[in-house]
């Protein structure tokens, strides 16, 4: 299922988003992590980047 086509407009593919989202298996990460005191599922982040030292 191709879910953006790189030949037709931004607007043509917004109007034709997928409806169903796929089926997929997602693994487990083994372990226990918790940041700032919350119990999270991963130990992988999205880190913030470097745009917002740029900001100060």
């Amino acid at each position: 299922m191709i879910r953006y086509d790189p030949l037709k407009t931004y607007d043509w593919n917004y109007d034709h988003a997928p409806t169903t989202w796929p089926e997929l298996e997602i693994p487990t990460v083994a372990g226990s992590w918790d940041f700032c005191g919350i119990q999270v599922r991963s130990p992988l982040g999205m880190p913030a980047g470097p745009l917002l030292l740029m900001s100060a």
